[in-house]
């Protein structure tokens, strides 16, 4: 086995990658924005991080981010959209700038929605 298959043999969520791309309207002629899927159904790990925040009035609070792993061979970009399902719920959210290692890529989430 390879690096990669063995940290996918780890991964127990699934994810489906979308992205905006631009295309000719054929009827009209108008060039117009539509998100497409890129890779449906793929093997992932979502992990979410802990981070303690002061605010300015002095008061701490909990914040939290989210980390998708993915093999380092799946096409994802910054902005793009993914559907995480992890135990039977979606969330959404839009991706940072993913860094990759021969492994495995990183890529921190926004939050955007739960469906």
């Amino acid at each position: 086995m390879t690096d990669i298959e063995i940290l996918e043999s780890t991964y127990f969520d699934k994810c489906t990658i979308k992205r905006k791309v631009k295309a000719k309207n054929e009827n009209t002629g108008v060039t117009e924005t539509k998100e497409v899927i890129i890779v449906e159904d793929v093997k992932c790990a979502l992990s979410k991080k802990d981070t303690p925040v002061m605010t300015s009035d002095g008061v701490g609070k909990l914040a939290f981010s989210h980390l998708l792993f993915l093999n380092p061979n799946i096409d994802i970009q910054e902005g793009d959209t993914v559907e995480v399902t992890v135990m039977g719920k979606i969330s959404i959210y839009l991706t940072s700038k993913p860094f990759f290692y021969s492994s495995h890529s990183e890529t921190l989430l926004s939050y955007k929605e739960r469906v």
